[in-house]
Protein backbone atom coordinates (compact mmCIF):
# COMPACT_ATOMS: atom_id res chain seq x y z
CA UNK A 1 0.00 0.00 0.00
CA UNK A 2 3.19 2.37 0.47
CA UNK A 3 2.88 3.73 -3.31
CA UNK A 4 -0.31 4.46 -5.70
CA UNK A 5 -0.38 1.73 -8.24
CA UNK A 6 -1.47 2.25 -11.85
CA UNK A 7 -4.81 1.75 -11.53
CA UNK A 8 -5.41 4.41 -9.15
CA UNK A 9 -4.32 6.97 -11.28
CA UNK A 10 -7.44 7.04 -13.35
CA UNK A 11 -9.23 6.85 -10.43
CA UNK A 12 -7.57 9.84 -9.24
CA UNK A 13 -7.68 11.75 -12.33
CA UNK A 14 -11.71 11.02 -12.25
CA UNK A 15 -12.96 11.93 -8.65
CA UNK A 16 -9.98 15.29 -8.64
CA UNK A 17 -10.08 16.89 -12.13
CA UNK A 18 -13.17 15.02 -13.94
CA UNK A 19 -10.83 14.16 -16.76
CA UNK A 20 -9.26 10.95 -18.21
CA UNK A 21 -6.17 13.06 -18.69
CA UNK A 22 -3.44 11.82 -15.72
CA UNK A 23 -0.69 14.57 -16.21
CA UNK A 24 -2.22 16.40 -13.25
CA UNK A 25 -1.59 13.10 -11.03
CA UNK A 26 1.39 12.65 -12.13
CA UNK A 27 2.20 15.83 -11.11
CA UNK A 28 1.41 14.67 -7.68
CA UNK A 29 2.36 11.30 -7.49
CA UNK A 30 5.54 10.77 -10.25
CA UNK A 31 5.24 9.98 -13.91
CA UNK A 32 4.18 5.94 -14.41
CA UNK A 33 6.08 4.67 -17.79
CA UNK A 34 2.12 3.20 -18.69
CA UNK A 35 1.32 6.29 -20.27
CA UNK A 36 1.68 8.35 -23.29
CA UNK A 37 0.13 11.35 -24.89
CA UNK A 38 -2.34 11.66 -27.75
CA UNK A 39 -4.25 15.05 -28.87
CA UNK A 40 -2.83 16.74 -25.79
CA UNK A 41 -3.79 14.75 -22.79
CA UNK A 42 -1.67 11.72 -21.28
CA UNK A 43 -3.66 8.70 -21.68
CA UNK A 44 -2.61 5.27 -19.70
CA UNK A 45 -2.28 2.57 -21.79
CA UNK A 46 -4.36 -0.03 -19.55
CA UNK A 47 -8.14 -0.61 -20.25
CA UNK A 48 -9.94 1.52 -17.49
CA UNK A 49 -12.26 -1.02 -16.12
CA UNK A 50 -10.47 -0.73 -12.47
CA UNK A 51 -9.77 2.70 -12.54
CA UNK A 52 -13.77 2.93 -13.43
CA UNK A 53 -14.65 0.48 -10.74
CA UNK A 54 -12.30 2.59 -7.62
CA UNK A 55 -13.75 5.58 -8.63
CA UNK A 56 -16.98 5.71 -6.69
CA UNK A 57 -15.32 4.45 -3.86
CA UNK A 58 -12.57 7.19 -3.66
CA UNK A 59 -15.51 10.09 -4.59
CA UNK A 60 -17.51 8.52 -1.86
CA UNK A 61 -14.26 8.86 0.21
CA UNK A 62 -13.53 12.93 -0.90
CA UNK A 63 -16.78 13.88 -0.53
CA UNK A 64 -17.28 12.51 3.35
CA UNK A 65 -13.36 14.48 3.86
CA UNK A 66 -11.73 11.56 4.73
CA UNK A 67 -8.31 12.40 3.40
CA UNK A 68 -8.33 15.77 4.36
CA UNK A 69 -8.77 14.55 8.28
CA UNK A 70 -6.09 11.39 7.63
CA UNK A 71 -3.49 14.01 6.39
CA UNK A 72 -3.97 17.20 8.79
CA UNK A 73 -4.06 14.47 12.01
CA UNK A 74 -1.10 12.61 10.46
CA UNK A 75 0.63 15.33 8.83
CA UNK A 76 1.95 13.11 6.34
CA UNK A 77 1.18 12.49 2.97
CA UNK A 78 2.12 8.73 2.80
CA UNK A 79 -0.69 8.37 4.80
CA UNK A 80 -3.10 9.34 2.35
CA UNK A 81 -1.45 6.98 0.22
CA UNK A 82 -1.71 3.85 2.55
CA UNK A 83 -5.37 4.84 2.85
CA UNK A 84 -6.06 4.69 -0.79
CA UNK A 85 -4.07 1.71 -1.04
CA UNK A 86 -6.12 -0.23 1.80
CA UNK A 87 -9.30 1.20 0.20
CA UNK A 88 -8.44 -0.57 -2.94
CA UNK A 89 -7.40 -3.39 -1.62
CA UNK A 90 -10.53 -4.08 -0.19
CA UNK A 91 -13.00 -2.76 -2.84
CA UNK A 92 -10.80 -4.55 -5.74
CA UNK A 93 -8.68 -7.74 -4.25
CA UNK A 94 -10.74 -8.83 -1.62
CA UNK A 95 -14.26 -8.16 -3.02
CA UNK A 96 -13.27 -10.25 -6.55
CA UNK A 97 -11.41 -12.67 -4.55
CA UNK A 98 -14.68 -13.83 -2.60
CA UNK A 99 -17.12 -12.93 -5.81
CA UNK A 100 -14.79 -15.43 -7.22
CA UNK A 101 -14.46 -18.11 -4.74
CA UNK A 102 -17.89 -18.05 -3.88
CA UNK A 103 -18.88 -18.11 -7.27
CA UNK A 104 -17.00 -21.10 -8.13
CA UNK A 105 -18.29 -22.71 -5.36
CA UNK A 106 -21.90 -22.72 -6.08
CA UNK A 107 -20.91 -23.96 -9.64
CA UNK A 108 -19.64 -26.99 -8.34
CA UNK A 109 -22.40 -27.49 -6.09
CA UNK A 110 -24.79 -27.26 -9.14
CA UNK A 111 -22.76 -29.55 -10.86
CA UNK A 112 -23.71 -31.97 -8.06
CA UNK A 113 -20.29 -31.77 -5.98
CA UNK A 114 -20.76 -32.22 -2.22
CA UNK A 115 -20.55 -28.83 0.05
CA UNK A 116 -17.05 -29.79 1.66
CA UNK A 117 -15.45 -31.25 -1.86
CA UNK A 118 -16.74 -27.85 -3.77
CA UNK A 119 -15.60 -25.45 -0.98
CA UNK A 120 -11.93 -27.51 -0.99
CA UNK A 121 -12.27 -26.93 -5.08
CA UNK A 122 -12.47 -23.48 -4.80
CA UNK A 123 -10.55 -22.36 -2.15
CA UNK A 124 -7.50 -24.16 -3.47
CA UNK A 125 -7.66 -23.11 -7.10
CA UNK A 126 -8.19 -19.52 -6.30
CA UNK A 127 -5.02 -19.57 -3.61
CA UNK A 128 -3.24 -21.81 -5.93
CA UNK A 129 -4.10 -19.54 -9.20
CA UNK A 130 -4.77 -16.44 -8.18
CA UNK A 131 -3.55 -15.58 -4.70
CA UNK A 132 -0.09 -13.72 -6.06
CA UNK A 133 -2.33 -11.25 -8.10
CA UNK A 134 -4.60 -10.44 -5.26
CA UNK A 135 -1.42 -9.89 -2.68
CA UNK A 136 -0.02 -7.52 -5.02
CA UNK A 137 -2.45 -4.62 -3.93
CA UNK A 138 -3.13 -3.54 -7.41
CA UNK A 139 0.21 -4.12 -9.31
CA UNK A 140 -1.15 -7.23 -11.60
CA UNK A 141 -4.59 -7.71 -10.06
CA UNK A 142 -6.49 -6.72 -13.57
CA UNK A 143 -6.70 -10.25 -15.11
CA UNK A 144 -7.49 -11.80 -11.91
CA UNK A 145 -10.37 -9.39 -11.57
CA UNK A 146 -11.54 -10.50 -15.48
CA UNK A 147 -11.54 -13.84 -14.32
CA UNK A 148 -13.41 -13.14 -10.92
CA UNK A 149 -16.33 -11.33 -13.02
CA UNK A 150 -15.92 -14.77 -16.06
CA UNK A 151 -16.58 -17.08 -13.27
CA UNK A 152 -19.65 -14.88 -11.92
CA UNK A 153 -21.23 -14.90 -15.38
CA UNK A 154 -20.70 -18.23 -15.99
CA UNK A 155 -22.23 -18.87 -12.29
CA UNK A 156 -25.30 -17.45 -14.19
CA UNK A 157 -25.33 -19.72 -17.59
CA UNK A 158 -24.99 -23.37 -15.36
CA UNK A 159 -28.06 -21.62 -13.32
CA UNK A 160 -29.62 -20.74 -16.07
CA UNK A 161 -28.92 -24.89 -17.63
CA UNK A 162 -29.91 -26.28 -14.21
CA UNK A 163 -33.24 -24.46 -13.86
CA UNK A 164 -31.89 -22.57 -10.82
CA UNK A 165 -34.77 -19.58 -10.06
CA UNK A 166 -32.06 -16.46 -10.89
CA UNK A 167 -33.38 -13.15 -12.24
CA UNK A 168 -32.66 -13.25 -15.91
CA UNK A 169 -29.41 -15.05 -16.11
CA UNK A 170 -28.89 -14.69 -19.49
CA UNK A 171 -28.83 -10.85 -19.13
CA UNK A 172 -25.96 -10.70 -15.94
CA UNK A 173 -23.86 -13.17 -17.45
CA UNK A 174 -23.67 -10.78 -20.31
CA UNK A 175 -23.45 -7.90 -17.94
CA UNK A 176 -20.63 -9.28 -15.90
CA UNK A 177 -18.64 -10.07 -18.92
CA UNK A 178 -19.07 -6.93 -20.32
CA UNK A 179 -17.37 -5.55 -17.28
CA UNK A 180 -14.85 -8.13 -17.54
CA UNK A 181 -14.22 -6.82 -21.12
CA UNK A 182 -13.86 -3.21 -19.43
CA UNK A 183 -11.19 -4.61 -17.35
CA UNK A 184 -9.31 -6.64 -19.71
CA UNK A 185 -10.44 -6.79 -23.19
CA UNK A 186 -9.25 -10.13 -23.59
CA UNK A 187 -12.51 -11.22 -22.18
CA UNK A 188 -13.94 -10.94 -25.48
CA UNK A 189 -12.89 -14.41 -26.12
CA UNK A 190 -14.35 -15.73 -22.66
CA UNK A 191 -17.21 -13.95 -24.24
CA UNK A 192 -17.78 -15.09 -27.20
CA UNK A 193 -16.99 -18.49 -26.14
CA UNK A 194 -20.18 -18.02 -24.03
CA UNK A 195 -22.18 -16.14 -26.83
CA UNK A 196 -21.94 -19.53 -28.75
CA UNK A 197 -23.10 -21.93 -25.68
CA UNK A 198 -26.25 -19.71 -25.09
CA UNK A 199 -26.76 -19.63 -29.02
CA UNK A 200 -26.95 -23.37 -28.94
CA UNK A 201 -28.70 -24.08 -25.42
CA UNK A 202 -30.98 -20.98 -24.96
CA UNK A 203 -31.45 -19.34 -28.00
CA UNK A 204 -34.37 -17.61 -26.74
CA UNK A 205 -32.14 -15.67 -24.27
CA UNK A 206 -29.68 -14.71 -26.46
CA UNK A 207 -30.75 -11.02 -27.35
CA UNK A 208 -30.98 -10.85 -23.18
CA UNK A 209 -27.20 -12.07 -23.14
CA UNK A 210 -26.30 -9.12 -25.93
CA UNK A 211 -28.66 -6.77 -24.08
CA UNK A 212 -26.33 -7.53 -20.73
CA UNK A 213 -23.28 -6.45 -22.59
CA UNK A 214 -24.12 -3.24 -23.44
CA UNK A 215 -23.10 -1.35 -20.18
CA UNK A 216 -19.30 -2.84 -19.80
CA UNK A 217 -18.64 -2.85 -23.94
CA UNK A 218 -20.70 0.59 -23.99
CA UNK A 219 -18.38 2.15 -21.51
CA UNK A 220 -14.84 0.85 -23.33
CA UNK A 221 -16.22 2.22 -26.46
CA UNK A 222 -17.40 5.69 -24.91
CA UNK A 223 -13.63 6.24 -23.30
CA UNK A 224 -11.68 4.87 -26.37
CA UNK A 225 -13.53 7.40 -28.27
CA UNK A 226 -12.77 10.03 -25.76
CA UNK A 227 -9.14 8.76 -25.13
CA UNK A 228 -8.16 8.27 -28.96
CA UNK A 229 -11.28 9.73 -31.18
CA UNK A 230 -11.79 6.33 -32.07
CA UNK A 231 -14.48 3.80 -30.30
CA UNK A 232 -12.59 0.87 -31.83
CA UNK A 233 -8.89 1.40 -31.01
CA UNK A 234 -8.30 -0.75 -28.06
CA UNK A 235 -5.88 1.75 -25.70
CA UNK A 236 -3.59 -1.14 -25.43
CA UNK A 237 -2.82 -1.73 -28.49
CA UNK A 238 -3.30 1.82 -29.87
CA UNK A 239 0.59 2.41 -27.99
CA UNK A 240 2.25 0.16 -30.78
Amino acid sequence: FTETNRFQYLAYALVDNQTIDISGVEQVYGETVEAYEVQGRRVQIINPGLGLLVSPVYALSSLLGIEERIGVQSGDDDAVILYHGLVFALAINAMMAAVFVTSLWLILRWLGLTIRLSMGLAVGIGWGSMAAYYFTAGTNVQTAVETSLCTLAWLFVIGLDRGRRLPSPAFWSGFFLGIAILVNVPAVITTFCTFLYIFYRHRTKILSFLGGLLPGVGALLIYQWIALGNPFMDVPFSYF
